[in-house]
């Protein structure tokens, strides 16, 4: 974000919190992970399996948006939460693409227009 800017939203990235049923699977070699929400730089992940993740490990993967893109990551944990379901959040360390971000936001726009909650 560019620095002179100081109007009401100074966010750097935009992140999209995801609806029960449309939330997307982050993929590694050996576990899959439920994704909370994303942004460019970082996601909230849900950890179904007995594999608890761990204060800095990384990993490494494919997210498979429901724009239908699907983008490599590679992310540092960096916080863990004891929830109902053991839940963590990741910092990329290549940021996701403000392109796949924004096509995700679209879709489910898109999707969910109609909704009344």
């Amino acid at each position: 974000m560019a620095e002179y800017y100081k109007g009401s939203n100074t966010r750097e990235c935009y992140r999209i919190e995801y609806p029960s049923k449309d939330r997307p699977v982050l993929k590694t070699e050996d576990a899959e992970y439920t994704l909370l929400n994303i942004s460019e730089k970082g996601a909230k992940l849900i950890d179904l399996k007995e594999r608890p993740a761990k204060i800095g490990q990384e990993i490494r993967g494919a997210v498979a948006l429901n724009c239908g893109i699907t983008e490599r990551v590679v992310g540092e944990v960096i916080r863990l939460f004891d929830k109902p379901e053991p839940e963590f959040i990741i910092v990329f360390k290549t940021r996701l693409s403000f392109k796949s971000v924004i096509s995700e936001q679209r879709f489910l726009i898109e999707k969910y227009k109609h909704a009344r909650f």
